[in-house]
Parts: structure tokens; sequence; C-alpha cells
């Protein structure tokens, strides 16, 4: 049984984990303030017509070379190319790729040749922090009079993304095809009444609760459970009902804030220090349960909190909420398509109270297996006893596998394989296999000892994989096979609804389009895994293979995204070989190769 002195009473772990929360945005290279205007310009027309420009990157951002540009935007002129300086090269940690930016500052000097009158120029820049956020490329009007040098008017293009603002009354208007499953969602929203939109997404919330989106909650909610000195089922549940009303009730709020702004939530749950301090804040939990420290607040506050406490049934309720608001975190990126079609219909009609239902509805069905295990608290997990620390140990790694799963789309494969092998050399150790056995011939003795020297052979195949260029854990030993096309899928751009329609109809064959951005993480991830898969390269070489690119958000990119009623990148859209499109097959999100060859072998 856990000693009470070491357990942080929930008052307290509501204050560690409430103060993680409000840093987690705020992580890394992302100041406040910063990422309003981290590349702010400035300009200035010297007297022989030259314009200089330059700009202040904040501390800790990049600017990319290849991402400035100029064009002109009104009037008559003609702008030369900008002369930049040398730059420093970058590599992407996730696809290797390579460029080159600025840090600090940027100044160039562009000519501008035939201008008769005053002119309006159009700059373009995109830039990164170096934690791995990108920014969706953006747009200053400099208004130059040749006639007044000196210092000149910069005006700041807002950035939008989403789809395009229409009137509430063409909600009633499919976005999509009759059988895409955004459009469904959307259409239930539109025709049913407050009980039925309930009821709809509380099944679909049951229904994602079958797939593994909710494994990763499962080891935090045991941990929670566990810490319990006596964990009858009433209390079990009452601690899952809890954990579970955190999470629905911030994903909630964040997926209708993100619908009513006309962004997903999948946007914001991509970025590089939301995964990473999400991460970071499970390892801290996990090496508590390692007895590597503890929590502790100054006594005179840890006084008046337990008493506190003590006035409430249920002292330990306010830390629980909390790690089911931050865990919420883990669930947007796997409900793709419910989550898409309530988005699309927030921001399109402004309906805070039917979206917002159908969102909580959908979390809690979702939380159906927490509950469960909340109820089954006093027959799953184990009675108090010796043994009891070994168990607390187990709930430890299982939060750094957790911790792990999150970070990996933001972290290079290589660093990934490393960190799986690390954990099972850890758990090779927690099994006993380092450490003498006082009956090494007991039949439990020797099945510890089987898993102990199996986490360790997994663990030296994950470091192989590391060390010769493996990218997935799943498949350590990639690397070391030859023969294999190691590059990915070759797609053809397409800039206009005509020129896709004109492609797809003189294909006449079957065809995808990749909807995609070069700031999106989970676009990255797709590239680097699933499209290198040597299953899907033979799967695919008949078909005609198209990208949509909607980095610049251009009207073209807006109006293609809201054809097909796509609210963000990545999705993956599927066309016959008569350029219909195959709506069965769609996909928002990230997609493995297994899910995507599933879908290209149906008839």
């Amino acid at each position: 049984m856990m000693n009470p002195s070491k357990r942080a009473s929930g008052p307290r772990l509501a204050a560690l984990l409430l103060s993680l929360l409000l840093l987690l945005p705020f992580g890394g290279p992302l100041r406040a303030g910063e990422a309003e205007e981290p590349f702010r310009l400035t300009a200035e027309l010297l007297a022989e017509g030259t314009l200089s420009l330059r700009w202040d990157i904040a501390p800790g951002h990049k600017l990319y070379r290849d991402q400035i540009r100029l064009e002109l935007e009104s009037g008559e002129a003609v702008p030369g190319a900008p002369v930049l300086p040398e730059g420093e090269p970058v590599v992407d940690p996730l696809t290797g790729e390579r460029s080159v930016a600025y840090h600090d500052s940027l100044d160039c000097r562009v000519a501008v040749t035939g201008a008769k009158g005053p002119y309006v120029l159009r700059v373009w820049h995109q830039g990164c922090a170096d934690g791995g956020v990108c920014f969706p490329p953006e747009s200053s009007l400099l208004r130059v009079d040749p006639a007044r040098p000196g210092p000149v008017a910069v005006e700041r293009v807002p950035v939008t993304f989403g789809v395009v603002p229409v009137s509430p009354a063409a909600v009633d208007e499919p976005v999509a095809a009759e059988g895409d499953s955004t459009s469904a969602v959307a259409r239930t929203l539109a025709e049913g009444s407050l009980w039925k939109v309930a009821g709809a997404f509380l099944i679909f919330g049951l229904l994602l609760s079958l797939t593994p989106c909710i494994l990763p909650m499962l080891p935090i909610l045991s941990s929670i459970i566990a810490g319990e000195e006596r964990p009858t089922r009433l209390r079990g549940f009452l601690l899952a009902f809890v954990y579970s009303a955190g999470m629905a009730v911030v994903y909630t709020a964040v997926g209708v804030a993100a619908g009513l702004a006309g962004e997903g939530l999948s946007g914001f749950l991509q970025q590089p220090p939301v995964l990473i301090g999400f991460s970071l804040l499970l390892v801290l939990l996990s090496l508590s349960m390692f007895d590597l420290y503890q929590l502790q607040i100054p006594a005179s506050l840890q006084a008046r909190l337990n008493a506190a406490s003590g006035r409430m049934r249920g002292g330990r309720f306010p830390g629980v909420f909390v790690m089911g608001a931050i865990s919420a975190l883990v669930v947007g990126p796997c409900v793709a398509a419910p989550l898409a079609g309530t988005l699309v219909y927030i921001s399109r009609t402004g309906d805070v109270v039917q979206g917002g239902l159908a969102l909580f509805s959908m979390a809690m069905g979702m939380s159906v297996p927490l509950l469960l295990l909340g109820l089954s608290a006093g027959f799953l997990l184990p009675k108090a006893g010796g043994w009891m620390q070994e168990v607390k140990h187990l709930f430890g790694a299982l939060l750094v596998a957790v911790a792990i799963y999150m970070a990996s789309p933001v972290l290079p494969p290589a660093l990934v394989l490393v960190a799986w092998g690390a954990l099972f050399v850890l758990s090779a150790w927690l099994l006993g296999l380092f450490r003498r056995d006082p009956a090494p011939r007991a039949a439990g003795s020797l099945v510890r000892r089987a898993l102990a020297f199996a986490s360790l052979l997994l663990a030296c195949s994950l470091f192989v994989g590391a060390a010769t260029g493996a990218r997935s854990p799943l498949d350590p030993f990639a690397g070391l096979r030859g023969g294999e096309d190691r590059g990915g899928l070759a797609f053809r751009e397409v800039r206009s609804e005509a020129e896709l329609d004109s492609l797809l109809r003189a294909a006449g064959r079957p065809a995808m389009l990749d909807v995609t951005a070069d700031w999106c993480v989970s676009c990255r991830r797709l590239e680097a895994v699933t499209f290198r898969d040597p299953r899907v390269l033979r799967a695919t070489e008949g078909m005609l293979l198209l990208r949509l690119d909607v980095s610049a958000n251009g009207e073209e990119e807006r109006r293609l995204m809201k054809r097909f009623g796509v609210f963000g990148p990545p999705a993956l859209i599927f066309f016959d070989e008569g350029g219909e499109e195959r709506t069965e097959l769609r996909t928002v999100g990230f997609v493995g190769p297994d899910e995507l060859l599933g879908r290209l072998q149906r008839p």
C-alpha cells in the first residue's frame, strides 16, 4: 500500500497541473506577444527607386529564404528579384529536407523599374519556430509613391484559414457527397433536435471508444485509481467520471472556439509545444511513480489545502478533473470525421449550443471504457500488498509509453526508435533482468525473466533500427532490407477547380487527391511514413496522384476546400475512373499505411 505521505493531495496535484497547463501554450520558443507577429516587416524607398526591406525575426524563430517573394498588386512597375544574403542551412528533422533560413533579422533590396506613379507591392514570407511550429504564409502590402523616398507604409494582411464563409442558409446544402462521413455528421446536426443530436453523437463516441483513441488514457486513469488507499468500485467510478468530465468540458470548449475561429482543433493539437509539453508532463508524473521525487508544497499552504480538502467529499477530485482536462489533448487526432463535420457546422452557422452539445456528448460516449475501468476498480486493480510497489512502477512505465506516443509525430524517427528502445530496457529492469532473483526456479520468476528477455530483445531491435535508418518502431529492420523504393509517392500539383476537373476527365483511371500544407505537422508525418511505405507505393502504381497545396490559402484553394467540405489538411479524396468522388474512401487527418491500403483495396 502506498504511504499517504508520499501521495500528493487533490488540491496540490490540481495546483501543479494547472500551472503546467498554463505553461503549455508558451513552451519553447513561442513567447507571449512574439507569436502574434514573429516576423515584423519594415520598408524604405531609397533615392534611386530601390526598395530596402527588413524583417525583424523574433528570438527562437526562423524565416525561410525560398518563401520570400514579391508580386505587383496594382499600378505600373516591374519589381526585380530580391537580393538576399546567404543565410543558414537548416535540415527538417522529420523529412530530411534541406533549406536556407534566417534568424534575428534579414535585410535585402529590391530593384523596381518602370514605375509610372504610385504602385502597391505584395510581399510574401513564411517561417517557423525553432521548436517545430510553422506559421501559414503571410503577406504585406507596400504602398509606394516613387516621388516620395523614405519610409513606406506596410499593411499586414490578416491570415485566414478554413472554409470560405457562407451565409447560414447555405448549411442546408451538403458540403460533400452523400456518402461522406463528415457531411453525414453535418446533416445530423442540421436536421436533428437537441436530443437527437445528443443521442447520435453519444453513439458516435461509443463507436470511437472501440478504436485505439482511448488507450493512452487508460494507464493515466489506472495510475490515479491505484493511488487510492482503498480503491472501491464507487470511489473508482466517481474518479473516472470526474476525469471524463474534465476531458469532455475542455475538449468541447476548445472545439467550439476552434470552430468559431475557422480553424480545426487538429491544427492546435499538431503544434509541437502542445505535444511535447503534454509528454513532458506525463514523464514528470511517471517519475513520481518511481519514487524519484515527492510533490511537496510549503507546509502552511499544505495545511490550508488539506483543511479545505477535508471539508469536501472527494478531496482528490479537483486534481483528477484537471488531469482529465489535459488528457483532452490526446483525443483530438483520433476523431477526425465527427470532429471535422461538427466544426464545419459551427463555423458556418455559429450555433455554439448545438455544436457544443454534440462535442460534449461524443466525448462522454468515448469515456465509456474509462467509466467501466473506474467501476471495476476493486476487481481489476490489484489489492493492497507488498507487491503494489511493482504495480506502481508498471503504471510509471505506461505513462512514459503514452508520453512517447504523444511526442512521436514531431520527433525525428531515429529519436522515436531510441525512446521506445530505452523504455523496453527500463521494462526489462523493472521485470528484474538485472537483479538477483531469490527464487529463480519459481514459475512466476521464470515468466518474469522471459518477459524481461523479450523486452531486451525488442530494445536491441529498435536500437538497430535507429542506427540503420528505419522510420517506424513497428518495422525496425526496414533499413536492413535492400531493393525497396525508399522514395515517396510522386504527386502532380493542381491549382484550380478547372485544372482538377480536366485532369480527372482525361485520366480515365482512379485518382487520389492529397490536401496538404507545408506547415501541417500531420501532413509531414503522412508524407514521411504512409507515402513511403513500399506496399502503398505498389498499390498506387496505376493511379493518378494529385496534390492540393493549401499553404498559401489562396482563393482557388479555399474554393476547392469548400467544394469538398474539407476543413483543413491533411485529407485524402478518392475518385473513380469517371472522375466521380468515392466519398466512402475519404480520410481526414493522419492515416497509417495499413488503413490507406485497406481503402485502396476496396472494390
